[in-house]
């Protein structure tokens, strides 16, 4: 479930250039050459944990200690990951209900993208340690530019499966996001409710 090949590399290449057509192609049972949704997800978050060890043992070296700062938002425990694409996704489906749309469509759907998100986010700290200046200058500005990649990734790859306006998928990102993060507020706490967001940086 681990290995990195190039079933993986395709995959994280059409959640990029068509993330809509890939989800559609699981779904009615064109699967040859791509990585299942859970599988893919398993497979990012053993990439991020390469780019996190990567991190941990060139920062020092390079003198590059900003680059530690993007890894609040990489890895992270599993199952506590799948079960807030779980979350998310039933939030989805009550605020946004659609009859053409169920809900395990819907959980293909943000697993696929969650693994794309968390990917990108592994490119920041490799960035960071590549470039001659520092990127993460602040704690806010990585808080800021992580919870951004989500935002911007999840309302094009939405926007490339359903037939929606830009701006009214933007819009429903955001409440989901927002709804489904003030909701953990309040059941955990501000703390643990921010831990498993991309703002676990402003935590530290």
């Amino acid at each position: 479930m681990l290995r990195v090949d190039v079933a993986f590399a395709l995959t994280f290449w059409r959640t990029l250039r068509g993330p809509g057509a890939l989800v559609n192609d699981y779904l009615i049972g064109r699967r040859q050459g791509i990585l299942d949704p859970l599988h893919y997800f398993v497979s990012s978050v053993f990439a991020q944990f390469v780019v996190a060890s990567i991190t941990r043992a060139l920062a020092p070296l390079i003198s590059r200690e900003s680059a530690m700062s993007w890894l609040g938002s990489l890895g992270g425990i599993v199952a506590i990951k799948i079960g807030l694409i779980l979350w998310a996704g039933m939030l989805w489906r009550l605020m946004f209900r659609s009859r053409i749309i169920n809900l395990a469509e819907i959980y293909v759907f943000t697993t696929y993208a969650a693994a794309t998100t968390g990917l990108l986010w592994a490119l920041l700290p490799l960035l960071d340690l590549a470039v001659p200046f520092d990127l993460a200058r602040s704690e806010a500005s990585v808080a800021t530019i992580t919870l951004g990649i989500e935002v911007v990734y999840v309302t094009y790859a939405v926007h490339d499966w359903v037939p929606r306006p830009v701006w009214k998928v933007f819009f429903g990102v955001a409440c989901v996001l927002l709804v489904g993060y003030s909701i953990l507020a309040g059941v955990l706490g501000v703390d643990q409710a921010v831990s498993f967001a991309p703002l676990s940086a402003l935590t530290r």
